[in-house]
């Protein structure tokens, strides 16, 4: 979709760090970090005027782009893992298998009535953290199990189970995936890989949010839809300095609200996932996620600071510098298995 047709500009030239750069992205980021250091409401106190007087910058630059930049994530016929790190940009773009997993044991066996009733009594945790709950939903850090997960949904409630580790908890599961083939996009300097698993209702969502970790996210049930930006563009969708191992943006792709001028500016890429399909999520880039269909779904998260640092090398300091939980703790949680999404939100 283009609401700026008139405007003739390339792809490559929206795309690109000299662009941004001339728009005031170098200020942005200094700002960012400045938040981060100094807190909203001293940052608020020393430098809002100056915050104000970069995104009047950005926004002057950008106005020549055009809005709502939105393309089809790539399709890839996938060959090997080898050939799509070294033909594909991993860091950058998003790209898309599809049916990759369609004959997995996983796709069509894993439904809500299968959880619900083989997996009844296992333990659930809905997360509360901020930034990762969507409007009018229930069940913040609730401590439940996976049947009264799936009989609240069919009776109509509106919760959603994120990043939960119920596979490796219950590692039989493990069986009904390919785990060798989602091991094989990790490098040799790569580490971590974690699957997490996810199940929610229609009409829910995830609000726009981004992490440190490479992601290949396999749809087993129902249908999502993806709204994807690449890292580079974080100074258009403001995030908030908050902190925490995760970034997160009050932006939402389909609402312009008017709070965020700059966000209708940066281009995004847009996918529906069915059944089967595959897609890889490079690092920090952001993402929001809507549920059209009951879903089922894994995402096999795995670090590699190489590709996390060519994606947004400044994400990648702010994640080392967070402190809801600090770098020291969320290393024993690695070291552990623990899962920070279990606590509560750090306030």
């Amino acid at each position: 979709m283009n609401g700026n047709a008139a405007i003739s500009y390339s792809a490559t030239e929206v795309d690109s760090l000299r662009n941004l750069n001339e728009a005031g992205r170098r200020k942005y980021l200094l700002l960012f970090f400045c938040e981060h250091f100094l807190g909203p409401q001293r940052f608020t106190r020393l430098l809002g005027s100056v915050r104000e007087r970069n995104r009047a910058r950005m926004l002057d630059h950008v106005a020549k782009w055009p809005k709502y930049d939105r393309r089809p994530v790539k399709e890839i016929a996938f060959t090997t893992h080898q050939e799509f790190l070294r033909t594909h940009v991993p860091d950058w773009e998003p790209a898309v298998f599809r049916g990759v997993a369609k004959d997995w044991p996983a796709t069509g066996k894993w439904t809500l009535d299968y959880f619900g009733q083989r997996f009844a009594d296992t333990k659930a945790v809905m997360g509360d953290q901020q930034g990762l709950f969507g409007e009018e939903e229930t069940g913040e850090y609730e401590i439940t199990t996976l049947g009264k997960v799936v009989a609240g949904i069919k009776s109509g409630r509106r919760q959603c189970l994120r990043f939960s580790p119920i596979i490796d908890e219950n590692p039989e599961l493990k069986d009904d995936l390919d785990m060798k083939w989602l091991a094989g996009f990790r490098s040799r300097f790569s580490f971590r890989g974690v699957p997490q698993f996810f199940l929610a209702p229609a009409t829910t969502y995830t609000p726009m949010h981004c992490a440190l970790e490479c992601n290949a996210f396999i749809q087993l049930h129902g249908k999502k839809r993806w709204i994807i930006y690449p890292a580079r563009y974080q100074p258009l969708l403001e995030p908030p300095a908050a902190r925490t191992v995760y970034f997160h943006s009050d932006v939402h792709p389909d609402r312009d609200s008017g709070k965020f001028p700059l966000a209708p500016y940066a281009p995004s890429f847009e996918v529906v996932l069915n059944e089967g399909d595959v897609i890889y999520i490079p690092p920090f880039a952001w993402h929001y996620v809507e549920n059209q269909t009951d879903t089922i779904a894994v995402g096999y998260r795995y670090n590699s600071l190489r590709a996390a640092m060519r994606s947004s090398w400044p994400l990648t300091v702010a994640r080392f510098l967070a402190t809801k939980p600090s770098l020291l703790h969320t290393l024993y949680q690695s070291l552990t298995g623990t899962n920070f999404l279990y606590e509560p939100r750090v306030k």
